[in-house]
């Protein structure tokens, strides 16, 4: 597991305000960051979920609307595989 900063995930996710990012937190449509040392960074294996889903709701792949739910679900799914 790796924290990622603000910089670090615009770097993966492409660039987005810090307004956008905390705007989607709020409406459950990006991962909530956990404190780190004193600092919010984001968990980067919830960062290449949220990407998946992303990819899955443009290619019409999911109905899933909330990325909580998405991550719930994607979890089910690595753990069934790792069986």
């Amino acid at each position: 597991m790796k924290f990622l900063d603000y910089e670090s995930v615009n770097a993966e996710i492409g660039p987005r305000s810090r307004v956008q990012i905390w705007r989607d937190i709020k409406n459950d449509r990006f991962p909530l960051p956990v404190l780190n040392g004193g600092r919010k960074a984001w968990v980067d294996y919830e960062i290449t979920s949220y990407q998946r889903w992303r990819l899955a709701v443009r290619d019409g792949e999911t109905t899933i609307e909330r990325w909580s739910e998405w991550w719930i679900a994607d979890r089910q799914r690595a753990e069934e595989e790792a069986a």
